[in-house]
């Protein structure tokens, strides 16, 4: 087999240097809008930067994410020093429903700093709350008969403390 005849796998340094060339990416989300921004930024996504490791498109469509969510979560990737103090300003500005949307797309998207922040920030938030609190903070139903939740408050005191 001659030279020419094998093929190389892309090294992971010309792999880069064919993402640094692309200089933006469109995200298409699921109410239609479309967002560019550069590379620089939307590789904040791990799974955007996989995706323009592997050559493939710059226009990336998000089905399941809102215009308006991944509007925040460009305007998270943007800001270069995010101080704890920023961070809590930031999301104390979000309703719990977008705080949800968020904390869905920084998944989907692999941007781990975004998820594991906007997670700090819902604990920090939720952790003194009732059962009953919880469940109107993240807008659940309680499913459960008089009875079965008689035998939880049993079986497990410590969930309910906080009601006290």
């Amino acid at each position: 087999m001659s030279e020419s005849e094998i093929s190389h796998p892309e090294s992971s340094k010309t792999q880069e240097l064919k993402s640094q060339k692309r200089k933006t990416v469109t995200f298409m989300t699921s109410d239609g809008e479309e967002f560019s921004l550069p590379v620089r930024i939307a590789e904040e996504s791990r799974m955007v930067k996989s995706v323009l490791s592997e050559g493939l498109s710059e226009n990336i469509p998000l089905p399941d994410i809102s215009g308006p969510v991944i509007s925040k979560l460009i305007e998270y990737w943007q800001k270069v020093s995010k101080t704890e103090q920023w961070k809590e300003e930031f999301f104390k500005e979000m309703k719990e429903d977008m705080l949800c949307e968020f904390l869905i797309a920084a998944n989907y998207l692999d941007s781990k700093d975004a998820y594991e922040s906007v997670c700090q920030f819902l604990v920090d938030t939720v952790k003194d709350f009732s059962v009953e609190k919880s469940r109107d903070y993240f807008g659940v139903t309680n499913d459960y008969t008089p009875e079965e939740e008689a035998k939880l408050r049993q079986e497990c005191p410590w969930v309910f403390e906080q009601e006290s």
